[in-house]
């Protein structure tokens, strides 16, 4: 239900009550630019972790664009609401971990690059699947926000 709820209150406020505005105001840029910053930052409540921070901005600004895409905040609260879902089953129910020594000390392992080849197949899904959305138009008069 946390997943849910957050979900669909924060894509409602960042991509809906705030995205939608300024996109129409100063362009499609700006307006996820600033609201992914601004999602960021509200997050800064997790800690003060740059790493961390800049993380939830990137999410910020593929919610964004998905949002800008589509025409709809749908498929960023699915987006957003299953991501935390997959987050908060794997901090409930997968025991703990010892933290694994930083690469520049102990040098690359297999879960390296394993996470890197990981980054690079979801990455290229992502680049597909937003020039598949880049290539259908909006509809006439479409102003992006609540719908």
């Amino acid at each position: 239900m946390s997943a849910m709820v957050a979900g669909i209150s924060e894509e409602a406020g960042f991509r809906g009550f705030m995205q939608g505005p300024l996109e129409r105001r100063y362009g499609p840029a700006i307006g996820i630019t600033v609201t992914s910053v601004a999602f960021g930052l509200a997050h800064m409540t997790h800690g003060l972790f740059l790493p961390a921070i800049l993380f939830d901005i990137g999410w910020g600004a593929i919610y964004g664009l998905l949002t800008y895409r589509s025409g709809s905040i749908v498929p960023a609260i699915i987006l957003h609401s299953a991501a935390d879902a997959l987050e908060f089953v794997a901090a409930w129910k997968l025991p703990p971990t010892p933290p694994k020594p930083l690469v520049w000390t102990s040098g690359p392992d297999m879960s390296l690059w394993f996470n890197c080849a990981l980054v690079i197949l979801l990455a290229s899904a992502a680049i597909w699947a937003f020039r598949r959305l880049a290539k259908i138009k909006p509809p006439v008069g479409f102003a992006p926000g609540l719908s």
